[in-house]
């Protein structure tokens, strides 16, 4: 990848692997000698004390990514109710700061050669009343991604997502089948 390159994971639905597609890209990047950075713009299901072996999908990000970014850079936003940003938001009597998102994701990009994005659920999910996931990408120039889980229904919700990222004007960067089983980040010293 050149400079000034990036991606941005999202999924034709919630739990599909989205963040061990991004963690993976992000640690694969690293042990080719590039610079990568990561950031998840808004994470809802945040809990401030989670379970005793619990990590966040931007703390994974981080870890795999090898990167001491400041957290509130990689997560800006961070929420309790597991909804998408915008109902989280909602209900937590708050609302998502798009202009924050992007001042945040401006200071990671200078630092960093690429950046693997992942977003909260698919490109449909509002961030906001009117900022959707697919707007976000548009607005950090960065192609997407898209995460399928490989169960039947897969070919449709990915021709599906795929046309929703060309109707919202964004570049296919591709489409992975993952396999991964939703429930355990995988083993401390992974990869």
């Amino acid at each position: 990848m050149k400079s000034g390159l990036g991606i941005f994971v999202t999924g034709s639905d919630t739990g599909v692997g989205k963040t061990m597609v991004a963690g993976g890209l992000a640690a694969l990047l690293r042990k080719a000698g590039r610079d990568v950075g990561v950031m998840k713009p808004v994470e809802t299901g945040v809990h401030p004390s989670p379970a005793r072996g619990a990590v966040d999908d931007a703390s994974f990000l981080m870890k795999m990514a090898g990167v001491k970014d400041p957290a509130e850079l990689v997560r800006p936003v961070a929420l309790k109710a597991p909804l998408s940003p915008y109902h989280a938001a909602a209900r937590e009597g708050a609302s998502v700061d798009i202009g924050a998102i992007m001042d945040a994701y401006a200071q990671l990009r200078s630092r960093h050669e690429v950046m693997i994005v992942e977003g909260a659920g698919g490109l449909m999910v509002p961030v906001t009343e009117n900022v959707y996931m697919a707007d976000l990408a548009r607005m950090m120039g960065l192609p997407a991604l898209i995460v399928v889980h490989p169960f039947l229904g897969c070919i449709n919700q990915a021709i599906s997502a795929a046309t929703v990222a060309q109707a919202e004007g964004l570049d296919l960067f591709g489409i992975v089948f993952n396999a991964w089983k939703k429930g355990k980040y995988p083993a401390p010293d992974f990869p």
